[in-house]
């Protein structure tokens, strides 16, 4: 099994890498709105897993 990544270039799937980027900010814009407010943005937690 090879460890090594395939090479993807950028300007093949930039659109996509885009519009991905833009859907990511928006589900957590969401998520951000509905949580209630606490003092100095304590309430905008940033989740650590396995992945990072």
């Amino acid at each position: 099994m090879s460890t090594v990544w395939p090479e993807i270039p950028y300007t093949a799937w930039q659109e996509t890498c885009s519009a991905l980027h833009l859907y990511a900010e928006i589900v957590g814009k969401y998520r951000l709105a509905r949580t209630p407010w606490v003092n100095h943005s304590w309430h905008a937690t940033y989740y650590v897993n396995a992945r990072g």
